[in-house]
């Protein structure tokens, strides 16, 4: 192993150290360190080969914290997708809080609202939008609103 190669390992162990990376978005911090891209690729390959780097961890990390945070499904599935996540790993984490979508987003919702009742067309209307920005599907946010 050269100096580089070496270096290079260390670089991404101490990004792991700090918290879960996916594949690419690790890739890309060692290239923006300066690493070659071929060299950055082999180097996160081996450490993905070694369970070191796991994109089903990362998912998993990204949809809990994003979640506990109020966001809904269709926003963090679309954040993992842009973060270079495949479909499948997004839907399997995705569908492991099935169960929990609609009361993150009637906490969400009624912290946004602080418990006031929604009186009139207006008021649903801006409660929709919300739930939708937060990445809740149309389907849930009107069920979400009716358990208001």
């Amino acid at each position: 192993m050269s100096s580089e190669e070496v270096d290079c390992r260390k670089k991404a162990m101490d990004y792991l150290a700090r918290r879960e990376h996916g594949f690419l978005e690790l890739v890309t911090k060692l290239k923006e360190k300066g690493f070659s891209g071929l060299l950055s690729h082999e180097t996160v390959l081996k450490l993905k080969k070694e369970d070191l780097q796991s994109d089903e961890r990362y998912a998993e990390m990204i949809v809990n914290v994003r979640s506990s945070r109020g966001y809904g499904p269709l926003k963090i599935a679309y954040e993992l997708k842009i973060k270079g996540i495949d479909t499948q790993t997004i839907d399997e984490e995705i569908s492991k809080r099935k169960s929990s979508w609609q009361q993150i987003g009637l906490t969400v919702l009624n912290k946004k609202l602080k418990n006031t009742k929604l009186e009139d067309k207006e008021q649903f209307l801006k409660a929709f939008k919300f739930l939708q920005q937060r990445g809740f599907a149309h389907q849930d946010a009107k069920e979400i609103i009716k358990m208001v």
